[in-house]
């Protein structure tokens, strides 16, 4: 599933429990945020930092460097949910 598709489908399945209670929000645009609260915290489990050994760390922090500087490359499954997020801010 394409993340255009996954965010057209997050968004239809909280469409039916979302209800509008002011003339200025739609119901669709209850759902997309539900959608959107959804997909930030699928990003939040998603490791993104090194766990580093305590070696590592020491010698880290002998030559300066600082290991919260230091990012996983992006996987498949980041890459994936991260652009489910901006797909559901764009439709």
């Amino acid at each position: 599933m394409t993340p255009e598709q996954k965010a057209k489908e997050l968004v239809e399945q909280f469409y039916p429990i979302c209800r509008s209670t002011d003339a200025e929000t739609t119901q669709y645009e209850y759902a997309k945020q539900c959608a959107i609260i959804c997909v930030d915290e699928l990003l939040k489990l998603i490791p993104q930092k090194k766990d580093w050994s305590k070696i590592t760390l020491l010698h880290m922090e002998a030559i300066g460097e600082n290991p919260n500087d230091f990012e996983l490359p992006d996987n498949d499954e980041l890459i994936y949910w991260k652009s489910v997020r901006i797909c559901l801010t764009n439709i």
